[in-house]
């Protein structure tokens, strides 16, 4: 049995390149006062912090119960899934962080997973559209990049299952920015694109937002343009707006209070901003 206070570290996944001595050496030192704690609920945390001379931000998990014990063992924890759904993305030409290690900590009472990743800077959708005060041609750039984004989830025969604004990241250029997801947990197989954009939706009305009509019917144009075929006629494209706007609204309906348990606007709970 680990003693109280001690702990030992194990490096499970690594990045091509990575010295897994030097990761496992700075884990071991890491201190998670010096570190800011963006979010902590459950057994969980997501922390921000420095490593071997990297901005990077650090999720861990608490490994309780027999379950959550069987799918660390098989690789099918969330710092698992997370890893290889990051991977799938940045090769399929998606924004996403860079995972850089995933490590166990043996610690008492139960052992704690870690999965380090890149730090990306840049303000979540979600806190964007709290702010405001951004200009027509930038909303309007940003709706075609998240059409686009769904469109090609789509073309993949993949879906994102949390696809809400707070865990997107923007960065790049207000006339061509690229969109970041920052939780990769959710990745499933099959097509979903009424489910993402509503949870475009569903999260900004849970924090009391409200959505300019002319934007989400933006993003809804641009996902249809992508999705139907080359050259679609303007009949067509209308055809799918209507039948996926339906889809959207059903799932929005479905979904009951929108109000998430954490507040994502606030300050702690703001992922890489």
């Amino acid at each position: 049995m680990i003693a109280p206070g001690a702990a030992t570290w194990k490096i499970e996944r690594l990045a091509t390149g990575e010295d897994g001595d030097a990761w496992e050496n700075a884990l071991h030192s890491f201190d998670e006062r010096t570190a800011a704690t963006l979010k902590a609920a459950g057994g969980t945390a997501v922390l921000r912090g420095s490593l071997l001379g990297r901005e990077v931000v650090l999720k861990r998990w608490d490994v309780a119960g027999a379950a959550a014990r069987l799918k660390a063992i098989v690789g099918a924890g969330r710092a698992d899934r997370h890893w290889r759904g990051a991977q799938w993305l940045l090769d399929h030409g998606f924004a996403t962080a860079r995972c850089w290690v995933v490590a166990t900590e043996q610690r008492h009472p139960c052992p704690r997973r870690w999965l380090v990743m890149e730090c990306l800077r840049g303000p979540s959708l979600l806190e964007l559209m709290s702010a405001g005060g951004r200009g027509t041609r930038q909303d309007h750039a940003l709706a075609r990049a998240l059409g686009r984004q769904i469109a090609h989830f789509d073309a993949l025969a993949r879906h994102n299952r949390d696809h809400k604004p707070s865990n997107l990241i923007i960065t790049g250029p207000d006339h061509d920015p690229a969109i970041a997801v920052i939780d990769c947990v959710g990745l499933r197989p099959g097509g979903d694109t009424a489910r993402m954009m509503a949870s475009l939706l569903i999260e900004p009305a849970g924090c009391g937002l409200v959505i300019r009509r002319t934007l989400a019917a933006r993003v809804l144009r641009e996902c249809c343009e992508a999705l139907v075929a080359e050259e679609p006629s303007r009949e067509e494209r209308r055809r799918l707006e209507r039948s996926l706007a339906a889809s959207v609204l059903g799932r929005i309906r479905a979904h009951g209070d929108p109000r998430p348990r954490i507040d994502p606007l606030r300050p702690a709970a703001r992922p890489y901003a």
